[in-house]
């Protein structure tokens, strides 16, 4: 996957983080990337694969850099996306051209602005239909750090938070279904498991666990880091759901944890990066393959056949210029895997 040749890259003009495929079939190669600015006003862009290009399709501004960005599941036939910052937020993209007026605004605030992206095909466009605050905003909120859509019951959103927490909302509703204390420190993720019921969540407690909505009274903690270091992702095999996937700050290193057998990794990633690790994602048609990408520059990808028996190898790698903030496997097409890096997102073809 070395050099120019299998990648298509798209320029933003921002810091490019948050990542997210579309789901929604006949949509095309569609994804959102997000920006991560030190300022109130940022940015979320919708990208296409068009031919041998990425274009813009849509953009809007939203306040705070988003820790997570997520289009709506394929059962949920709707172009929908969520956004965690301050709060969870609920966006729908309708496919028209923008109005006059928008036009008008977006040209004369850009007008005293470089060009950073001619491939503008914006034909699409965006507007929030709910916020999240529980009927009750304030300007004292707990940062949102996370979110996850479950792919089963489309009006299930699970959101962590910093305040130790993990909340169930249902979307169609905006209401609250419950809430409860998840880890002793802040909860960096959160990820639900194939079905309707069982979720994991991974915190600054060095401990990832595992809940099941039927039974609440109580949780599973599946692993916790050496000198509980935190942990910052976990993410769950969906073609195998006895494997999560979880890494922690500063590592460079990712585990994979058997929940059948707690406490103990099944196995280690850890010979692919010489950097702390931003992002990982499993293959959507494939059970042992697994993407990692990181502050060394480098997108991974990871061969679990013979687990736990040999170590996993590094089939594929690909280096960027800058550092990878993100990865994420194609839904539809798993020849395609997205990342973002610098003020780029770009499209590896494997």
């Amino acid at each position: 996957m070395q050099g120019n040749t299998n990648v298509l890259s798209y320029t933003t003009g921002w810091m490019a983080n948050g990542l997210s495929w579309c789901n929604r079939e006949g949509a095309g190669l569609r994804f959102a990337v997000s920006s991560y600015t030190l300022d109130y006003k940022n940015t979320v862009d919708i990208v296409e694969k068009l031919d041998d290009k990425l274009v813009k399709r849509a953009t809007w501004e939203h306040c705070y850099p988003p820790t997570r960005i997520m289009f709506a599941p394929q059962k949920a036939n709707a172009d929908l996306i969520i956004s965690t910052a301050d709060y969870l937020r609920l966006w729908e993209i309708k496919e028209a051209p923008p109005s006059a007026e928008a036009d008008k605004a977006a040209e004369a605030e850009s007008s005293d602005k470089p060009l950073t992206n001619p491939n503008e095909h914006i034909d699409s466009t965006v507007s929030m239909k709910k916020v999240f605050d529980g009927g009750k905003p304030n300007e004292f909120c707990s940062p949102v750090t996370g979110c996850d859509w479950n792919s089963d019951d489309p009006k299930m959103v699970g959101c962590c938070s910093i305040d130790t927490t993990v909340a169930i909302w249902d979307v169609e509703t905006a209401k609250l279904t419950m809430q409860l204390i998840a880890h002793d420190k802040d909860v960096f993720d959160i990820a639900f498991a194939k079905g309707t019921h069982t979720f994991a969540s991974c915190g600054a407690d060095g401990s990832a666990r595992l809940f099941d909505l039927r039974e609440m009274e109580h949780c599973t903690v599946v692993y916790e880091s050496p000198q509980l270091q935190p942990l910052l992702r976990v993410a769950w095999n969906k073609l195998d759901q006895t494997y999560l996937a979880a890494f922690g700050a500063d590592a460079t290193e990712v585990v994979i944890i058997d929940i059948r057998f707690p406490s103990t990794p099944v196995g280690t990633l850890d010979n692919g990066h010489t950097k702390p690790i931003n992002s990982i994602s499993w293959a959507p048609n494939a059970t042992t393959h697994l993407a990692s990408a990181g502050e060394d520059c480098t997108a991974n990808i990871w061969d679990l056949t013979d687990l736990p028996n040999v170590a996993p190898s590094c089939r594929l790698n690909f280096k960027a210029e800058n550092p990878i903030n993100n990865i994420a496997w194609c839904p539809r097409d798993d020849q395609w895997i997205a990342i973002t890096s610098g003020d780029q997102a770009s499209l590896l073809h494997i």
